[in-house]
């Protein structure tokens, strides 16, 4: 398997004129963030972007929209390139197919991030229905039975829906015709090359965190525990708070973050009894959650869906944090065991509570492996390293017509 970790080939033109393509015109998730700053740092270089986006979508964020030169909704693709003019056309979370097709038959080199499991599994959360076992298979007939995993909540949150498989690898096969394919870890480059992805064309580009703007002060409490992202299953809080309820040292948890769920994880706060040392903070902004980073003797990242990067790890590691992490996906790609941090398997709180008692019971310790984290981030996921890359890759991509190996 052929894999690119840096992607480049020096001497090409570098583009200066991007099509991006997304469902969302707005800050849904993760997706979104790493367009709008990857578009804001390629502006920097003098890259003009415009957007596509579903006008079908209930989202749109003139907050969003504004990082672009241009923003559309996608209508006919087809005339609007031909109008655009695009060096290269850049596709992140799309999901009607027709228009994947429309935009590959331009002509115009066509790169696609592959961001989550939108088409890689039917639940898009790579972990098991019944028992909430991390999946580390290709998509086939074992999601009907045991894993269930074709049966998801509806749009709107009330009945269910049904994903066949087989339409997902119909959806497989049209982006496999695309001209490269963009990952952010070496865990999601085997995945999608175990789904047939020809993997010359597969690149590897581990994400990047963007530096503080302000200096951040704040002092290190060492009973601080720290959870940052969406409060859904997926992410595992569940495990951190039967965690918190088996350490054997005082500790607090502050939970940062919002999410359909968050009445259960309430919930089991009350019957675990943990209501004096557990925080919900809601959705805050990054510029406040920064401080939150900096005063955490660690943050947690418990998920049990294998994360195709795992942001908040190295986010947290930016601001001297240890991190405690479970070992699924590309968690341990950012992760070093016993040196930034503690690794520990997914759904086991009494390992989790292990890693907190330990954290929690040395400061030292959290300082050394909070300063190392800081050392790596800086040397691994600065922006530069990623914008470098990228503009590589597709000076390669509009070099060869859009074959890029």
């Amino acid at each position: 398997m052929s894999i690119s970790s840096d992607a480049a080939l020096a001497g090409h033109r570098i583009p200066n004129r991007l099509l991006w393509v997304n469902d969302a015109a707005d800050f849904v998730g993760g997706c979104e963030q790493y367009i709008f700053n990857t578009v804001r740092l390629l502006r920097e270089r003098g890259i003009r972007s415009t957007l596509l986006y579903d006008c079908r979508h209930p989202r749109f964020s003139t907050d969003f929209a504004v990082a672009f030169d241009q923003a559309f909704p996608l209508v006919n693709a087809q005339v609007q390139v031909r109008s655009i003019k695009p060096d290269v056309i850049y596709i992140h979370r799309l999901s009607d197919t027709s228009a994947l097709r429309e935009l590959k038959e331009t002509g115009i080199p066509t790169a696609r991030f592959f961001h989550d499991y939108q088409i890689f599994c039917p639940r898009e959360h790579r972990y098991s229905t019944i028992g909430l076992r991390t999946c580390r298979k290709p998509m086939g007939m074992r999601c009907y039975f045991p894993c269930l995993g074709f049966i998801n909540r509806s749009e709107n949150g009330i009945g269910i829906r049904m994903t066949p498989v087989r339409m997902l690898l119909a959806q497989i096969s049209q982006n496999k015709k695309l001209d490269a394919f963009i990952v952010g870890s070496q865990y999601m480059a085997k995945l999608i090359a175990e789904h047939g992805f020809e993997s010359r064309r597969i690149h590897v580009l581990p994400l990047y965190v963007l530096p503080p703007q302000d200096a951040v002060e704040a002092t290190r409490e060492s009973d601080l525990i720290l959870f940052a992202g969406q409060l859904i299953r997926s992410k595992g809080l569940d495990t951190l708070l039967r965690a918190m309820a088996a350490t054997t040292r005082p500790c607090r948890l502050a939970i940062a973050g919002q999410g359909r769920q968050e009445h259960v994880f309430r919930e089991m706060t009350r019957r675990l009894h943990l209501e004096s040392r557990v925080s919900f903070l809601g959705r805050i902004p990054h510029e406040e959650l920064a401080h939150w980073y900096a005063r955490a003797a660690a943050v947690v990242v418990p998920s049990r869906y294998p994360e195709t990067f795992g942001l908040v790890g190295p986010e947290a590691m930016r601001y001297g944090a240890a991190v405690i992490g479970t070992t699924v996906g590309a968690i341990e790609e950012w992760l070093e065991d016993e040196l930034t941090g503690f690794a520990v398997p997914p759904n086991d709180p009494i390992t989790m509570a292990s890693a907190i008692d330990r954290i929690t019971a040395d400061p030292n310790t959290a300082i050394t492996m909070g300063s190392a984290g800081k050392r790596r981030c800086a040397e691994r996921f600065c922006p530069q390293r990623h914008i470098d890359s990228l503009l590589a890759l597709f000076g390669s991509l509009v070099a060869r017509g859009g074959d890029c190996a």
